[in-house]
């Protein structure tokens, strides 16, 4: 069943449209769950995409997927990284000699963070979904108003 819905819900990630997909899962077993994940990510993963889950809860989860190389881009590029840090995000990632991996899972692990713990929502979320910078910031600086 979450391949189904993965299909459904971030084809433009697979199809290499977008770096990044977000879509709640209803699930009925923890264990089943993770299981489906692991097996999915076995698939997936050899062509760059990867799923993950940034905030689950009783029976509802949040899917996370998104193409490595596009995330790492965005992640890496100077400007991205600043915005990021000003959000919260590490900046002491900066000077650190960390694989790409660990720096893509640090990002995630903040944005899971910041989803399950913060009162507001991260809108920086949009980085994550491949949302040009500026607009990223233009929807936090005017609150979710004034959009085209």
């Amino acid at each position: 069943m979450l391949e189904d819905d993965l299909i459904k819900m971030s084809a433009p990630t697979l199809a290499a449209i977008k770096t990044g997909s977000l879509f709640a899962y209803t699930y009925d077993c923890c264990y089943k769950l993770f299981s489906e994940l692991a097996g999915v990510n076995e698939k997936l993963n050899k062509k760059g995409v990867y799923v993950t889950i940034l905030n689950l809860s009783t029976e509802k989860t949040l899917i996370y997927v998104y193409r490595k190389s596009d995330l790492l881009k965005l992640l890496k590029d100077s400007l991205y990284r600043l915005f990021l840090e000003t959000e919260g995000y590490s900046s002491t990632l900066r000077d650190a000699a960390v694989s790409d991996e660990e720096f893509i899972k640090l990002h995630l692990e903040t944005l899971s963070k910041k989803l399950s713990c913060s009162v507001n929502f991260p809108h920086e979320i949009g980085i994550f979904l491949g949302y040009p910078l500026e607009d990223v910031k233009g929807f936090i600086e005017n609150k979710g108003k004034n959009y085209k």
